[in-house]
């Protein structure tokens, strides 16, 4: 996301705007030294800008990501109710439910690690 270091991060961005004001202390009268002020501000500006879009941009995606994983936890713990359930009545019944404890096992063992967000 952050292009640093580069010719055209936020770091060089700011040394060739701090070196821009250097150089119209040192000579206020010239109008190109005022004119790479202004350049360098503008410059400047736009780079925080495309690393704001960015940030927000990024935001929205992870936002979006931790959504789509809070809906995929829910119905996964919601099959999960529905077999406990199942084999509630089963055990109930005087049975082994050998296959509803396996499904159940199945999202015990391969879920978790698809879900992690880190």
């Amino acid at each position: 996301m952050f292009t640093e270091p580069s010719d055209t991060g936020l770091a060089t961005l700011l040394t060739r705007f701090w070196d821009a004001w250097q150089g119209l202390s040192t000579n206020p009268e010239s109008s190109t030294a005022r004119t790479l002020v202004v350049s360098n501000a503008e410059a400047l500006v736009n780079g925080i800008n495309q690393n704001y879009a960015q940030l927000v941009d990024r935001e929205v995606g992870i936002a979006d990501l931790i959504q789509q994983q809070i809906f995929e936890v829910s119905n996964i713990l919601t099959q999960i109710a529905d077999l406990n359930e199942q084999i509630k009545a089963v055990v109930v019944g005087g049975k082994i439910p050998n296959d509803l404890l396996d499904r159940r096992d199945l999202y015990s063992i391969n879920y978790p690690k698809d879900l992690i967000l880190i």
